[in-house]
């Protein structure tokens, strides 16, 4: 979540699980992951980066686009509609 004020909040939850033969096994895992920082924009609208500034000390570059469809971007080529 990007916020007004140049600050962002991240998380992302993955998990996976299955079973293989009459349910007699599996196997499965669970992550989660939050973090939180400041981030600046450059570009304009239709394409541009944004750096983002880790509170832990990390930093990460997204290339954004506009994909021409009202509210939908591409980041690193995944898109996103609002």
């Amino acid at each position: 979540m990007l916020c007004s004020n140049g600050t962002f909040f991240d998380s992302r939850e993955s998990s996976y699980s299955g079973s293989f033969g009459t349910n007699q096994g599996g196997w499965g895992a669970a992550s989660a992951g939050r973090g939180s920082g400041s981030y600046s924009i450059q570009g304009s609208e239709q394409q541009g980066t944004i750096h983002f500034s880790y509170k832990s000390g990390k930093r990460l570059v997204s290339q954004y686009r506009s994909t021409g469809e009202r509210g939908c971007y591409s980041f690193d080529g995944q898109t996103f509609c609002y």
